[in-house]
């Protein structure tokens, strides 16, 4: 194949002897750099600022509600637990239809 009239394992041999010959420095020090002021900059929306905010306070949240698990296991145990088979298929239906994006 070639691109530019250039055979294109001559451009990548050309990419590759560049790669090796710049000095690499340390991770710890790259970061320690300080940035120039024609440095590359981040701005975020403010949507992407409250989805990051939103995303923290999931981390700390459980994924398992431990307590009621705990009592349902409980209610099963003694034998008092009453399972409402309309509303669990109503649960059933509505995930469905999210799932199906309806």
């Amino acid at each position: 194949m070639e691109i530019s009239g250039k055979p294109i394992g001559g451009q990548m041999d050309a990419y590759l002897e560049q790669v090796k010959e710049k000095p690499k420095t340390a991770p710890d020090q790259q970061t320690r750099q300080a940035p120039s002021s024609s440095g590359d900059r981040v701005d975020l929306s403010q949507s992407a600022r409250l989805i990051q905010q939103a995303e923290q306070t999931m981390e700390g949240i459980p994924d398992v509600d431990m307590e009621k698990v705990q009592r349902i296991q409980n209610e099963i145990a003694n034998g008092t637990y009453k399972a409402d088979g309309e509303t669990i298929a109503d649960a059933m239906l509505r995930e469905s239809l999210i799932n199906m994006n309806i």
